[in-house]
């Protein structure tokens, strides 16, 4: 990455916020060559307060002094900020799209000029190295730009190389799935303090017990399912709730939430 001079997130909501922690946390861009461009100048001045980038409200300016652009708005506002970049790409410019169903193709045509695209569908723990991304390449990006954006990613976490036909899977399971997660944990955080335990250790024992349990899987030759029925003793406290689980169908639940999630990220793909 050492040709690179400047990488720019464009748009420093929350997603961005994360790109922009996890590229610093990881050492791979230095804080002054990452540029953060927002339309709100107190998400600006937050942003560079807490990570002392160089920031800017003018979208042509940070595209002109970028080498790799990551577009990280909204879906509905994607169309709106390519028109904004228009004139300053050029096919020596990446272009790193995170926006949820917007397709390669989409924005080869907004763009022109056979700009090198590249579609990216991150999750929110890259703000702490432990992103999971799925990647995929348009028409006019090569194997080198593909890398690119695979080391950009892989700063910040795992990356799995896919076709874009495949991008509104990984948005339902990983790109949404922390908040899936985070429900469940709030979740186990009110049964605990319903049980009796005060919050303090309540929570701490729910976070304890799902980072071991994935530490778990992933430290040992078992699946998830032979893990669990490990625990899940005849007649114990463990069968009775997991049998509650079954009887309301947590697992078909779950399955079609996540199927619900893939659907949207299609729907929102059409919206311009």
């Amino acid at each position: 990455m050492s040709d690179v001079k400047t990488i720019s997130i464009i748009g420093c909501g929350n997603m961005g916020e994360a790109l922009i922690a996890g590229i610093l946390r990881s050492k791979l861009f230095p804080v002054e060559k990452v540029m953060g461009m927002d339309n709100s100048p107190e998400r600006l001045k937050y942003i560079k307060e807490k990570y002392s980038v160089n920031t800017t409200k003018d979208i042509a300016l940070a595209v002109k002094n970028s080498d790799i652009i990551i577009i990280s708005v909204k879906p509905a506002i994607v169309e709106k900020a390519l028109s904004g970049m228009a004139g300053c790409l050029t096919k020596k410019k990446l272009l790193i799209s995170v926006a949820a169903g917007i397709t390669t193709a989409f924005i080869e045509k907004i763009t022109g000029g056979e700009i090198p695209v590249i579609r990216v569908i991150p999750n929110t723990p890259a703000l702490l190295c432990l992103g999971a991304s799925g990647i995929c390449r348009g028409k006019y990006a090569d194997e080198f730009d593909e890398r690119t954006a695979s080391e950009i990613l892989q700063s910040v976490g795992i990356v799995i190389n896919t076709t874009e036909e495949k991008l509104d899977a990984i948005t339902a399971l990983s790109g949404s799935g922390p908040a899936y997660v985070f429900y469940f944990i709030e979740s186990m955080i009110s049964a605990g303090i319903k049980a009796g335990l005060n919050e303090e250790d309540a929570r701490k024992l729910t976070l304890q017990t799902i980072m071991g349990s994935v530490y778990m899987v992933y430290e040992t030759e078992d699946s998830p399912e032979t893990l669990r029925k490990k625990v899940t003793s005849p007649g114990g406290t463990t069968e009775a709730a997991i049998r509650v689980l079954a009887e309301n169908n947590f697992q078909e639940i779950l399955v079609e939430a996540i199927l619900k999630a893939k659907e949207r990220s299609k729907e929102l793909g059409k919206i311009k």
